[in-house]
């Protein structure tokens, strides 16, 4: 059995991964994958995960849980998706960098299916855009009180991913920047659910047709009808061109308006995510979707 874990991060696709994936139960079916949708999943494993308390889930304890998701008995890989998996977005500012519990949080998920394969996906988010659309949805914390001690060089993913890989080494980690999701949003889709890279999908275009203005859209099937992509090299140069002739400035250019932050502070957090993406890609046990 294979298990594989969207982490989110919150703020980022707003749960449009895992309703991607929902429109493809025939596709996955095919594959033994089971996207459970949420209500079937979330209290089932918020729940055993406490009864744990720290341990790991016995044979009997693991048959329960899928038993009391999943319907079909040829399943090979189930996905579950939760933005919280890692912890309350309001308290993924720390010292030590975004997410400080995320070793902790990955261990628990881990224990919860001891005999499966597990995996674990994540997309990482600008800074200065992942604080400012936390602390839009945040209602019981401002955002002194988020980053109360935080200095800018420690909004950084790269301390959470590594302390994820080194908590659970046999777990497979593939992480992606979510400003690149129009261009890589098909090897997500196919990373995270485990069908092959060839098997056409809905929702492939999701991304990329959402940062385009309408007619890009219509220009996009347009040039993919006369230029079949073969590679992947070359769906992404044709997205590239539609995006730069189509893009919808709403979307791809999103304003940073923080309190006490500049134009100078911008470009150092800039420099911080350049960074801090690079090193998450050099980590070692991480699968990096670069476009």
């Amino acid at each position: 059995m294979q298990i594989a874990f969207h982490l989110g991060a919150p703020a980022t696709d707003d749960e449009r991964l895992l309703r991607a994936l929902l429109q493809n139960r025939d596709t996955l079916a095919r594959y033994g994958v089971e996207v459970p949708a949420p209500g079937r999943y979330r209290d089932v494993l918020r729940e055993a995960a406490a009864s744990l308390k720290g341990g790991v889930a016995s044979e009997t304890l693991q048959e329960a849980m899928l038993d009391a998701i999943v319907d079909r008995d040829d399943v090979r890989r189930v996905v579950f998706s939760n933005p919280t998996f890692l912890g309350m977005p309001g308290y993924s500012f720390s010292t030590s960098g975004m997410f400080p519990r995320a070793a902790m949080r990955a261990t628990g998920l881990f224990n919860l299916f001891p005999s499966a394969d597990i995996e674990f996906h994540l997309a990482i988010c600008h800074p200065g855009i992942f604080l400012q659309r936390v602390a839009a949805r945040v209602k019981d914390r401002t955002i002194p009180q988020m980053v109360n001690g935080v200095e800018l060089n420690h909004l950084r993913w790269a301390p959470a991913v590594r302390a994820l890989t080194q908590a659970v080494p046999h777990a497979r980690v593939v992480v992606w920047c979510n400003e690149d999701a129009p261009f890589v949003w098909p090897e997500v889709m196919r990373r995270v659910s485990g069908v092959p890279a060839a098997e056409p999908m809905e929702g492939d275009l999701l991304m990329i047709q959402r940062a385009m203005r309408p007619e890009g859209a219509v220009a996009l099937d347009l040039a993919l009808t006369r230029r079949t992509p073969q590679t992947v090299q070359a769906r992404r140069a044709i997205f590239a061109e539609m995006l730069h002739r189509f893009a919808n400035p709403e979307i791809t250019e999103e304003t940073i308006d923080l309190p006490g932050w500049t134009d100078v502070t911008l470009d150092l957090v800039d420099e911080i995510y350049d960074s801090d993406a690079a090193e998450i890609a050099a980590t070692p046990g991480v699968e990096f979707i670069a476009p």
